[in-house]
């Protein structure tokens, strides 16, 4: 399994995940413990999202098949997207699913976006 390192503060469309952020004044290589248990924890809370996402496409399927529901993932730092949208491609999502903003704290788009 792909070791992705979104070890900050997220949410999912469905809640809030508050975990501690990433200690940066340790080595990056000297992972301790707790932040293998919250990267795990994170990638454990994603793929609970999708499956929930996945149940929801099949109840609005039987309601109305032209509504299709979304999951929304925000996370705190904009070096973290690139591995949550890795992480997504590798539980299935192509390409076209996945849809990636960054913006600063203010909300900013860069003129690439």
């Amino acid at each position: 399994m792909q070791n992705t390192d979104f070890s900050r503060h997220f949410t999912i469309g469905f809640g809030t995940l508050a975990c501690p952020t990433r200690n940066y004044n340790s080595e990056p290589t000297a992972m301790n413990s707790a932040t293998r248990f919250y990267r795990r924890a994170k990638r454990i809370m994603v793929r609970a999202g999708l499956a929930k996402l996945l149940k929801l496409e099949k109840e609005f399927a039987t309601i109305d098949p032209t509504k299709h529901p979304k999951m929304l993932i925000v996370c705190e730092d904009t070096t973290v997207t690139p591995l949550v949208e890795d992480f997504l491609r590798t539980q299935g999502l192509n390409c076209d699913e996945i849809l990636r903003v960054d913006s600063n704290r203010k909300g900013e788009l860069p003129e690439a976006e």
